[in-house]
């Protein structure tokens, strides 16, 4: 899916790509199968990689506690054979 599109960024238009990319999530001590999420991918580094959210929940359940300010994603596990 790859398709060049126009983002408003800083301000100012920058022409970007959007595509699906392949990612793993590591906290040190977990990782997690892999994702594929939509991402902007610029032609340079003159601004911060862009990740969508869209995607990224379809895998793995969020918990969210305002009363202990804690959240987190988790997913299922991952055997070491599929890491990569």
């Amino acid at each position: 899916m790859d398709s060049e599109v126009t983002i408003s960024l800083a301000g100012s238009a920058v022409q970007a790509q959007l595509a699906t990319v392949s990612l793993r999530i590591y906290d040190g001590e977990a990782i997690s199968p892999p994702l594929e999420m939509k991402a902007y991918l610029l032609a340079d580094d003159s601004h911060p990689f862009l990740l969508g959210f869209e995607d990224f929940l379809t895998d793995g359940d969020l918990f969210v506690s305002f009363i202990q300010n804690l959240a987190f994603v988790e997913f299922p596990p991952v055997s070491l054979s599929d890491r990569r």
